[in-house]
């Protein structure tokens, strides 16, 4: 009996080809080829290898500490992340799987390698959101979140070409966002229980987006503040809303952060709320100030 089976099997040798062809893996690029392997696999083979995942901020990831590890070693990378590695000496006796499971998933590798050839992160998840994200309202944010990721959105040419949503129509990037703002209301699964709780609190995230998309048109703000409520999202609702194969005691203790996750957003969505319309009151007296004073010139240059 091999000491591992069909989801570190599949693991390895995504790991053995992909560094052959790409050199070093980057954990994020691991982790999403595993899930999509995961997926093309159930889609198109029927065979569940029972890839432990669940839905992040960033699209799919591998929960690891579900699997046996020692496949592979993730040593530091240039770069600062990690970079994984196959246990270049592990024999195809040590994973416990039937030839049939091995012929189908050597065959989901070389699709990988065929598919995905070199892609980057957010290739790979992009690929992800929109085949995968598990409703509308995700798939939106994620959408936005592309596109705020043009640091230069205030000066360059509309990003509606390269929309994935061309019937938004905008005519410049302001109403591009706002689109996506509007789709996002719309779409939020407020009849879902799991998401209920989170939709007033979601409303006033969008309110207080939009107050910096008026008042601030900082767009790289905007992306950051869009980022703190995806992960709190994340952290509170997706990774245990959407998961398959993750352990018990991983699911246990993500349950007990979840509370803590959300309230945390909550306090710092506030604190960023009352620092905006407080800028917003401030700028407003100045401008009637400044009302005033014209009028006064005015009035001692028509005297």
């Amino acid at each position: 009996m091999g000491r591992y089976g069909a989801a570190e099997y599949l693991g390895h040798q995504l790991l053995l080809h992909h560094q052959n062809q790409r050199g070093l893996v980057p954990k994020t690029v691991f982790h999403k080829l595993w899930s999509i392997s995961d997926h093309h696999l159930s889609d198109n083979y029927g065979l569940d290898v029972s890839v432990p995942r669940y839905w992040y901020m960033y699209g799919e990831m591998v929960e690891e500490q579900s699997v046996t590890q020692d496949f592979y070693s993730a040593p530091s990378a240039p770069w600062g992340g990690q970079a994984y590695k196959p246990d270049w000496e592990l024999e195809p006796s040590d994973f416990d799987i039937s030839e049939e499971e091995r012929n189908l998933i050597d065959s989901t590798v070389k699709w990988t390698l065929n598919r995905f050839e070199r892609r980057d992160t957010p290739y790979l998840e992009s690929y992800q959101y929109q085949l995968y994200a598990p409703n509308g309202f995700i798939r939106a944010y994620s959408e936005l979140r592309e596109h705020l990721q043009h640091r230069d959105l205030d000066t360059q040419e509309v990003l509606t070409q390269y929309a994935v949503r061309p019937e938004f129509d905008a005519e410049n990037n302001r109403e591009l966002v706002e689109a996506y703002l509007d789709e996002m209301v719309i779409t939020f699964p407020e009849t879902d229980d799991d998401f209920a709780e989170l939709h007033e609190l979601f409303l006033r995230w969008d309110d207080t987006a939009r107050l910096i998309l008026n008042e601030r048109q900082d767009y790289g703000e905007l992306e950051e503040f869009l980022d703190e409520f995806i992960d709190a999202l994340s952290r509170g609702i997706l990774k245990l809303k959407y998961n398959t194969g993750v352990a018990e005691e991983v699911l246990e203790q993500w349950r007990e952060e979840a509370d803590e996750e959300i309230a945390k957003f909550e306090a710092q969505l506030e604190t960023r709320r009352t620092e905006l319309l407080r800028d917003r009151e401030m700028s407003g007296e100045l401008e009637g100030v400044s009302e005033a004073y014209d009028e006064t010139v005015i009035s001692n240059l028509e005297e």
